[in-house]
């Protein structure tokens, strides 16, 4: 379509009256097109900047917050040890599981602004809907029929963990929501292998797990279709939604290398459909889903935590665990014992420490002492140097909050792996930038 610019010009006669026109057009399709690329562009931009403030209020927080739900978790765990009421035990499950959505929730924002560690794993999801599969049902209400179709064959896929379950729970909701009356949400799983033509844009043709959240609600109009996986859209009520949840949805598929697919009629429901690659790979990783007895041992851990509280309970658990351990609040109290205690088995460090940091910890045991284990905990994830040895693949690094089976084998492996470390590790460790909480 062309889009032109006409302008009437008079022609005066002798006597003042108009004798002609004079029709002059131009075509000014193309400043038109460059006027509608500047405003999405701006738009784009505007976009980015509320991604961005919220990522950074987001972050300026984790960090804090985080220690709080590690020293909760942590002590629930401790807890539950000590506990023989049934009664007590589902109120210490409920907290636990409060807790983790608490830190779901925090890792749904982080993810906005791309400060998010992310952790591949592989594994079936089957595995993602059954561990949900409880909780959905206490979050859906019994007006609400879950149903399960899942592929007992289902292929392997590579995905966060966490991202799968929140994903999860986030449709989920919002079928419980389009349907206020109640009804049927079928989650069911299956392998695809998608020839062209199809209706996923540039999704490249391979082999697929496909992931359909299917309800039957109000469905969603033609008009607003577009528009849903926007950040801060929402239909709902002011109160209702906050228009972050199919946001989250479709970055984590991002993430995976996968996409979203949206069929819908207005009064007989929607479909969601997520595709993710298939992975090749033999073993998949159900230690995400599965809780077996954590592993133990008896070595001599050192640890260094300036949150007292969380600094408390992360000894007792390793204590629970075997090892013997002993803590310090800063770098600078820990750094003698390290040097000529040659039992110490593994550093475990915070990354944020007052006065110091635990890469500079890191940095200066990396020569005297490198076949020192270490093992990096943080609840805060804008550190750019940190994000970067974690994705070479290095470093040991554990995100808070964590329960005692996440310490037990984060600690394990770290122990086990002992040995000089790597020329990237140490450099990692060797980097001079200080870390800030900003």
């Amino acid at each position: 379509m062309r889009v032109l610019d006409f302008s009437l010009t008079p022609v005066f006669a002798g006597d003042g009256s108009v004798a002609s026109l004079v029709a002059e057009g131009r075509d000014i399709s193309d400043r038109k097109r460059s006027e509608q690329e500047k405003a999405q562009l701006q738009a784009q931009l505007y976009q980015a900047q509320k991604l961005d403030s919220l990522g950074r209020l987001a972050g300026g927080v984790a960090h804090d917050f985080n220690n709080l739900l590690t020293a909760i978790i942590g002590n629930v765990d401790l807890a539950r040890t000590e506990v023989t009421s049934r009664t007590v035990a589902e109120y210490l499950r409920d907290i636990e599981e409060a807790s983790f959505s608490a830190a779901a929730l925090t890792r749904q924002l982080l993810a906005f602004g791309r400060r998010q560690l992310v952790e591949p794993r592989v594994l079936n999801l089957n595995g993602s809907v059954s561990s949900v599969q409880k909780l959905l049902s206490r979050l859906l209400g019994e007006d609400i029929q879950l149903e399960l179709e899942l592929e007992p064959e289902l292929w392997q896929v590579r995905v966060d963990p966490s991202h799968a379950e929140q994903m999860l729970i986030n449709l989920a909701v919002n079928a419980r929501d389009a349907m206020p009356q109640g009804g049927r949400l079928v989650l069911r799983t299956e392998n695809q292998y998608l020839e062209p033509p199809d209706d996923l844009g540039r999704t490249p043709l391979g082999e697929y797990v496909v992931l359909s959240i299917v309800d039957e609600g109000m469905g969603i109009g033609p008009e607003v279709l577009p528009q849903i996986f926007e950040p801060f859209f929402t239909t709902k009520p002011v109160g209702k939604g906050t228009g972050l949840g199919l946001a989250m949805v479709y970055g984590a598929m991002q993430q995976a290398a996968g996409t979203v697919a949206v069929t819908s009629n207005v009064g007989s429901g929607s479909t969601f459909q997520l595709f993710f690659p298939r992975c090749q790979d033999a073993e998949s990783d159900t230690a995400a889903f599965a809780q077996p007895a954590p592993p133990t041992g008896s070595e001599f851990i050192a640890l260094v935590e300036d949150q007292a509280l969380v600094r408390t309970t992360t000894q007792r658990q390793l204590e629970s665990l075997g090892y013997r351990v002993i803590a310090f609040e800063s770098a600078a109290q820990a750094l003698p014992t390290l040097l000529t205690e040659s039992e110490i088995s593994l550093l475990i460090t915070d990354v944020v420490l007052t006065g110091s940091s635990g890469r500079e910890l890191a940095q200066q045991l990396s020569q005297p002492r490198p076949e020192l284990s270490v093992l990096f905990i943080s609840g805060y994830t804008e550190d750019v140097v940190l994000r970067q040895g974690v994705e070479l693949g290095e470093v040991n690094f554990l995100f808070k909050p964590f329960n005692v089976n996440e310490l037990a084998r984060a600690v394990r492996r770290a122990i086990d792996a002992r040995g000089p470390r790597s020329p990237r590790a140490l450099a990692f460790a060797a980097r001079t930038q200080p870390f800030t909480t900003k």
